[in-house]
């Protein structure tokens, strides 16, 4: 199984657990990204990078968020970058499981 990660606000938990993620373009995508998607970290080192750096910077500390690990196997993935890869299709919620921090749990 090849396992990915997903950051999301927390608030979304319900609906991605029951709905899975979505390619969407998103508030971030214009600033970040420029294709829908659903963007998934390769690893915990680059959720830790990012959520230290930009990914951190775009929610301040008063919005909490959830990672998801995601089982990425047999998806189609785009390398957008080296730590981070692109799904334009949606993810199903079996893919996915709620993970907690700081031990990626």
């Amino acid at each position: 199984m090849t396992v990915m990660f997903h950051l999301t606000p927390a608030v979304n938990v319900p609906s991605v657990l029951t709905e899975g993620l979505r390619a969407a373009a998103g508030p971030r995508t214009g600033r970040i990204a420029d294709t829908a998607g659903v963007y998934l970290f390769t690893d915990t080192d680059a959720v830790d990078t990012a959520l230290a750096g930009w990914f951190g910077d775009e929610f301040g500390d008063d919005v909490e968020l959830a990672a998801f690990a995601v089982d990425t196997t047999g998806l189609d993935l785009d390398a957008d970058a080296p730590f981070e890869r692109r799904s334009c299709l949606p993810i199903g919620p079996e893919r996915l499981t709620l993970l907690h921090r700081p031990d990626w749990t």
